[in-house]
């Protein structure tokens, strides 16, 4: 079967560490793709030029937004190639302008389920049944992502987004491809950038809260099925703010984590 992701991510070597790739309005936020969509044909690209399966940290600077339906052009450099690991960075260019830089360790990982030493527990949050589908007017924005990814908040959050919050900024939730795609590390990268920024459930002047940089650690090969989520707003100060996520399977093992430092604009 081919999947929406995968389609719309594909690259194509063209030589010299350089591939291409064509970015969608399919996965977009408002008019601007998501980040972490735009993300994948580089990370994809990286993976491909150091021969390994699993991008275990990649940090991603935003320099300017993406624009959908346009071709991309992804320069890759190999820093150093180990036993363990590979360093490598990757460059996507839109009309010939970088629009953000990844920087990431590329490695692999063994099997689903393999034993673990130590792992966080999963927060306790009702099944995906019991969650409530992202609503798009929290951000006043048409979002072509949740057609494609499912994304269910807790109903805390909606709580949070009345104004009736009476804990730290944070919520849980469930992810998953609309058509069922498995997950894999790839797409994890994808999901640490699905869900709403937690200070819009609480701010009511918030419009747009652009990611600066974001820096996803693929921790372990995800099982089949959803994706649970812990989303939480942990500073914010002179209209920054530092988000963090972490994400666990079905079998209650933490698969990824994520920190992104992020701009709060307001709509006036």
């Amino acid at each position: 079967m081919t999947w929406k992701f995968d389609t719309d991510t594909q690259i194509h070597d063209v030589g010299g560490g350089a591939f291409d790739a064509h970015l969608t309005h399919r996965w977009s936020i408002g008019p601007v793709p998501n980040g972490g969509y735009s993300s994948a044909p580089a990370i994809s690209a990286m993976l491909q030029a150091t021969d390994r399966d699993v991008p275990l940290s990649v940090t991603t600077h935003f320099y300017k937004p993406t624009t959908p339906d346009t071709d991309a052009r992804i320069e890759t450099e190999i820093h150093r190639a180990g036993r363990t690991a590979a360093y490598a960075s990757a460059d996507l260019l839109q009309d010939g302008v970088a629009r953000s830089r990844l920087t990431g360790v590329l490695g692999t990982l063994p099997p689903a389920g393999s034993p673990t030493r130590l792992m966080p527990e999963p927060i306790a949050i009702p099944s995906p049944d019991g969650c409530v589908a992202r609503d798009p007017a929290v951000q006043g924005a048409r979002m072509t992502l949740l057609d494609h990814v499912d994304v269910r908040l807790e109903p805390a959050a909606l709580e949070m987004a009345d104004g009736r919050a009476d804990r730290p900024i944070s919520f849980g939730g469930w992810v998953r491809f609309e058509d069922e795609r498995p997950p894999d590390p790839l797409a994890l990268t994808l999901f640490a950038d699905a869900f709403p920024p937690p200070i819009l459930m609480v701010e009511p002047s918030a419009g747009w809260v652009p990611t600066i940089e974001l820096t996803v650690h693929v921790r372990r090969r995800p099982v089949d099925g959803w994706i649970r989520a812990e989303c939480r707003t942990v500073d914010v100060h002179d209209r920054l703010l530092i988000e963090e996520i972490r994400l666990w399977d079905e079998s209650d093992a933490l698969v990824a984590q994520g920190r992104q430092l992020a701009m709060l604009l307001t709509r006036d």
